[in-house]
């Protein structure tokens, strides 16, 4: 009895979820020209980016970002070591000898000369003061 139950329950079911869905979908009349839109807008087109500058002859000879790092990084540290050389030169002369040089050839007396200055550039020194700077030649 269970079963015959079980049985006409389950084939009720499978009845009922058979029948039709909702009302079929009306029909256009014919001989009339309809469009069909789109389900979604056509998507806008992407605003164009300007073109990039083009390089002119003062922009392609210098060096951008880390490449402009790593070249110009020596020379910077090269000029730091070499003010840092010279003052504490100038500095321990000072100590020995309780005045300061009076040229920077006296450094290359005692044993410590001036590094190089850069290329196209000379020390100037002012011996009562101790201070060194570079000028053009």
């Amino acid at each position: 009895m269970r079963t015959a139950l079980a049985m006409l329950i389950v084939s009720g079911l499978l009845l009922c979820g058979c029948g039709p869905k909702g009302d079929p979908p009306a029909q256009e009349p014919q001989g009339t020209d309809t469009k069909t839109e789109p389900a979604t807008p056509p998507a806008e087109p992407e605003p164009k980016q300007p073109p990039a500058p083009k390089p002119t002859d003062e922009a392609a000879k210098k060096p951008k970002g880390y490449i402009e790092t790593v070249v110009s990084q020596p020379k910077r540290m090269r000029t730091k070591f070499n003010d840092l050389a010279l003052k504490q030169g100038l500095a321990a002369y000072k100590a020995m000898n309780g005045e300061y040089p009076k040229t920077l050839d006296d450094l290359k007396k005692e044993g410590m000369p001036p590094p190089p200055p850069p290329a196209g550039k000379k020390y100037e020194y002012d011996a009562k003061t101790g201070s060194v700077w570079l000028v053009s030649k």
